[in-house]
């Protein structure tokens, strides 16, 4: 029988574990590299007759407008429901295009097939930007917005617009993490580190939570728990995408029932 010191067979466990942690995280690059390649042909594949669809439509809209303005037809006591209903069928089938094509530019996206264009950006900049697209979700939610982020000239190197839909994915999904909460919504900005070389900050809310299993797949492309409500899954894996193609990282910590919240670490601008 060989004895083996507890430091020792601690240290092995350790050593084990880390092992069996790159193993997982190469399986899910190689598993993510597959799928950037599938989602890109697909993307490219819808995008063709989406975008004929969504030309035929604004041509229909146009020839609407002329009949609608046609003296005879209107008085056509048959027609007359069709002609009440048709500006909001042509309008929904338009808004269900750009839905699609919206998803579409963000499998693009998360496949990567635009180069990036990077630029020394005020951070600062990027977030207060990004609060315009979403300040009227805060409004309707009744979501009360906390930014404990003070001082500015925060310089990194950043495509501004990649930065933006960072942050109004974070947004968005505490947004949604509150909609149906009672009482009390804050969502939090704030800024944990600043060094000469990195800055940390961080997207907090008190919504409901992530439990410990959805956790494991936060940043899987296509997994969500929103499906009911429209939700892709693709918000969170964009983020991931983005932050790593700034050379940045990003973790979460979430409890159920006591919020969640998002770490960005991002390298400065020299």
């Amino acid at each position: 029988m060989v004895f083996e010191p507890s430091h020792l067979r601690k240290t092995n466990e350790e050593l084990k574990k880390k092992i069996k942690e790159q193993e997982m995280a190469l399986i899910r690059a190689e598993k993510l590299a597959v799928l950037g390649q599938l989602v890109a042909g697909v993307a490219h594949e819808i995008n063709n007759p989406a975008t004929f669809i969504r030309g035929n439509i604004e041509i229909m809209q146009k020839y609407w407008k002329v009949i609608e303005n046609n003296t005879k037809y209107n008085e056509i006591e048959e027609l007359k429901p069709i002609n009440s209903a048709m500006p909001s069928v042509l309008r929904d089938a338009y808004m269900g295009t750009e839905k699609i094509m919206k998803i579409i530019d963000s499998l693009r996206l998360f496949s990567r097939i635009e180069e990036i264009e990077m630029a020394e950006v005020d951070l600062l900049d990027c977030i207060k930007d990004s609060l315009l697209f979403v300040k009227h979700e805060f409004y309707k939610n009744q979501i009360r917005f906390v930014n404990k982020i003070k001082n500015g000239n925060i310089k990194i190197m950043a495509s501004k617009s990649k930065m933006e839909q960072v942050f109004i994915n974070l947004f968005l999904n505490a947004v949604h993490a509150l909609k149906h909460l009672k009482g009390n919504k804050v969502i939090e900005l704030g800024l944990k580190k600043k060094n000469s070389q990195s800055v940390t900050i961080f997207v907090k809310d008190n919504g409901c939570g992530i439990s410990k299993e959805n956790m494991r797949n936060l940043f899987t492309p296509f997994f969500t728990t929103r499906f009911s409500e429209g939700g892709s899954g693709l918000g969170l894996s964009i983020v991931y995408g983005i932050i790593h193609e700034h050379n940045g990282r990003i973790r979460a910590r979430s409890k159920e029932n006591s919020g969640t919240e998002f770490i960005i670490t991002l390298p400065l601008a020299n």
